[in-house]
């Protein structure tokens, strides 16, 4: 939460492309991690700089989605924002969980690492 009210004074110095990037790493790199230990404090130390990410991003997302859409349109559009977001969790959620009981938890964490990354990749070439 501390880290959503930082984001507009960060995206009005760094914009847009640089928060949404540095929130994806954020989100992503530390993951694959979480198969190192299973003790507290990794975990949490683990999932705080992910939080950090994942505050970045949907700031940044729902900010994106008014500023780039004609105000006549931010229901719809902040509909299929939402639908965009929500039907992959959706799906990969109960995945992850089913992957996790059949194959462990590390293909769950290093896929959870490597997806942010990618999008983190394609960040330069969003308009």
């Amino acid at each position: 939460i501390a880290t959503q009210l930082c984001v507009p004074w960060l995206v009005a110095r760094l914009g847009y492309r640089l928060v949404l990037g540095i929130g994806l790493v954020a989100l992503g790199a530390p993951t694959p991690l979480l198969a190192l230990s299973p003790a507290l404090g990794p975990v949490l130390a683990v999932s705080a700089v992910r939080g950090v990410g994942f505050g970045l991003l949907t700031v940044v997302g729902s900010a994106l989605v008014a500023e780039l859409v004609a105000p006549a349109a931010h229901g719809r559009a902040a509909a299929r924002y939402g639908v965009a977001i929500g039907l992959p969790q959706l799906v990969l959620l109960p995945a992850g969980v089913a992957v996790a009981q059949t194959v462990g938890f590390t293909p769950v964490f290093v896929a959870a690492g490597v997806a942010p990354l990618l999008g983190a990749l394609a960040v330069p070439w969003v308009r």
